[in-house]
Parts: C-alpha cells; structure tokens; sequence
C-alpha cells in the first residue's frame, strides 16, 4: 500500500460559507483512511448551532472521499453566549 506523506497535500472539502478545522487521519483495517474534522460557520467564536464534527472515508491512496457525514444530529437546543 502506497504511503501518503505528510508533505503530500489532499484537500478533503472546501466550502466558502463553512471553516473546516482540527483534522485528524487514522488507517481502518482494510486500508481505506477515515479523516475528521470540526466545521463551523466561522473561526471564533462558532455559533454551537453551527459547528459539527464530520467524517469521510477515503480510499487506501486518499485521492478519492465519500460524501461527509455526522456521527450525531446537530445540536437545535443550544444558545449562544
């Protein structure tokens, strides 16, 4: 299986409207790599409405994603402070 270098630059998505942060990239079992990372509407302070965790597979060379997905339902009782 190909390495993927630290060097080696993969841009997972991008949205003008949303911040993508804090990212982290583990190696499944069947070699597939699985990233996360925060979004939210904006570098600080997010709202708490707005900001998730999200998921995507990615094949073993990391060049191809799934489409994003959330471990849970995005917060709707929270207030901002």
């Amino acid at each position: 299986m190909p390495a993927i270098h630290v060097t080696d630059r993969v841009v997972v998505e991008r949205r003008d409207d949303r911040y993508f942060s804090f990212p982290d990239v583990a190696t499944l079992a069947d070699g597939r790599v699985l990233a996360a990372y925060r979004t939210a509407n904006v570098h600080y302070p997010p709202d708490p409405r707005a900001t998730f965790i999200r998921f995507r597979h990615g094949s073993r060379d990391g060049l191809t994603w799934s489409e994003p997905w959330e471990l849970a339902e995005r917060p709707t009782n929270l207030e901002r402070t």
